[in-house]
């Protein structure tokens, strides 16, 4: 709580910073589902190229709330950028409404790419 004596403000790394700890620490960045946090295409669109820019290895293009147009478009984005694309279900636990099962997402008829974590 502010004020008290271990009090500490939260850091937050930029994107930059969050790809080149995945990198250093010998691991594959990767934006986990996109269409979770914008709604909007063409802002998805843009973020994955400008985070692409940034280094990042690739996209969760699979996942279990993205629509086949979404999954399409991540997946057309991403091979031309040559990034990857991963998929998750998020298993939470077999209680959950939604996110309860492995392997819960489609792909569309899409193959992922998962480079070197394949």
């Amino acid at each position: 709580m502010r004020g008290r004596p271990a009090y500490r403000l939260r850091d937050t790394p930029t994107v930059r910073q969050a790809i080149e700890a995945i990198h250093q620490a010998g691991g594959v960045a990767i934006w986990a589902h996109p269409f979770w946090d914008i709604s909007e295409p063409a802002e998805v669109l843009d973020t994955v190229e400008r985070f692409s820019a940034l280094g990042i290895d690739g996209v969760e293009a699979f996942y279990i709330t993205h629509t086949a147009e979404q999954t399409q478009l991540l997946g057309e984005r991403c091979g031309a950028l040559g990034l990857l694309t991963t998929g998750s279900a998020d298993f939470h636990g077999p209680g959950n409404a939604q996110f309860n099962r492995f392997l819960a997402f489609e792909t569309y008829g899409l193959e992922p790419n998962l480079g070197p974590i394949g």
